[in-house]
């Protein structure tokens, strides 16, 4: 085991400090001193890294002591959401931090950092952790083992369940997969995100939103439209107002909420229907889902697709020409193992400057899953409930 001399770690007015080492990421950083790569979101916090994936050689890194995880609001499927106006609030800023003060009360809520035209708050709910305890609601909504396996994998890379973000130009960011309200005169993801939430659990969407004015409009698939008071956000003046922080608040704690945290882990495997059982003409009218079947081949396509959707088939079709294959030799050889670590080599490339975003870190967490006995890369194994959620 090591100490903290051994990892040169020193303890400054009760935080601990790290020394930035070459090949070191915030994932084995935080797998090495607090003890899950998917912790990295809280260094990234404790230091307001708006970047996590740029941390430098020499840097200095605060190490934050770890708390006990935060349950959900909700645990019981047949409870009501929990109380609080979320509409009375009064909200302060200490340096950089922003909380809120519910009224009347005392709870004293962390909202996030300021970043020029909003703030971010990185999270802590970790979808993982989410996976561990919603079991039975998860059931209910009838996710496979396998697709519980992959979102959790791909979930290292992303986002936290309470994960905030209000100063790009997508305006509001949220959770896992950090959906957006789209950018001016742009539709977003985050609407279709809150669809889900408000067919599977109306009184909580009403909850969280709706009875503050936020509605939803031509949903169609993956994104739609925020209103606000009847008034379609179209926009950037319009949009402006999502980045106010009572509209921060008010999706952290749907974050904590169980019921909220089950919808998004629903939303988020549903993103598969979007394209990997869809037939492909690049790549001969096969699907995906007829090309690459391992749960931890399944990881990584989803992973790519959440971070650089546009590239994804042809990544697959550029791994394919080097190979010298076609669709149709893959899915009848079945040697996925090879064609993965073709798919690997291009996709870290793959857009040039616009290619996937720390593509070899990213692999590497995902492949921490079959090492660690928590994935497969068996040929076969990836099992999907999509026919019994249509039913």
């Amino acid at each position: 085991m090591e100490t903290p001399l051994d990892v040169g770690v020193t303890l400054e007015s009760e935080m601990r400090e790290y020394i930035v080492k070459a090949g070191d990421t915030l994932s084995r950083i935080a797998e090495r001193l607090l003890g899950s790569a998917g912790r990295w979101r809280l260094l990234a916090e404790a230091n307001e890294l708006t970047d996590p994936n740029r941390i430098q050689v020499g840097q200095k890194l605060r190490i934050p002591s770890l708390e006990p995880a935060q349950a959900p609001v909700v645990l019981n499927p047949s409870d009501p959401p929990p109380s609080g106006d979320l509409r009375d609030v009064i909200f302060s800023v200490e340096g950089k931090k922003v909380f809120a003060l519910l009224a009347n009360t005392d709870e004293r809520i962390y909202v996030g950092i300021r970043h020029k035209a909003g703030l971010y708050r990185i999270g802590r709910i970790r979808p993982e952790e989410a996976l561990e305890r919603a079991g039975a609601e998860l059931a209910r909504l009838q996710l496979s083992g396998s697709e519980r396996r992959v979102l959790e994998a791909t979930a290292e890379n992303e986002g936290a369940l309470d994960a905030i973000n209000t100063w790009d130009n997508s305006f509001l960011s949220f959770g896992m997969f950090q959906w957006t309200a789209g950018p001016a005169d742009g539709e977003g993801e985050l609407p279709a995100l809150l669809a889900v939430i408000r067919a599977h659990y109306p009184v909580e969407f009403e909850h969280y939103w709706g009875r503050f004015g936020l509605g939803l409009e031509d949903v169609n698939g993956p994104t739609g439209w925020f209103t606000l008071n009847g008034i379609r956000l179209v926009s950037a003046d319009q949009k402006q107002a999502l980045r106010e922080f009572v509209w921060s608040l008010r999706f952290i704690r749907a974050g904590e909420d169980s019921k909220i945290q089950a919808a998004q882990l629903l939303h988020a495997v549903s993103r598969l229907d979007t394209f990997y059982f869809e037939r492909q003409d690049r790549l001969g009218g096969f699907a995906l889902s007829e090309l690459i079947t391992s749960e931890y081949g399944v990881a990584l396509l989803l992973d790519n697709h959440v971070n650089r959707p546009g590239y994804l088939v042809g990544t697959i079709e550029r791994a394919l020409e080097l190979q010298g294959r076609t669709p149709s030799q893959l899915a009848a050889a079945g040697d996925e193992a090879s064609f993965l670590r073709e798919y690997l080599s291009v996709r870290k490339d793959f857009g040039g400057t616009r290619a996937m975003t720390d593509s070899d870190r990213r692999a590497e967490v995902t492949r921490g899953y079959v090492t660690e006995g928590l994935l497969s890369d068996r040929r076969g194994t990836f099992e999907s409930n999509r026919t019994l959620r249509a039913a």
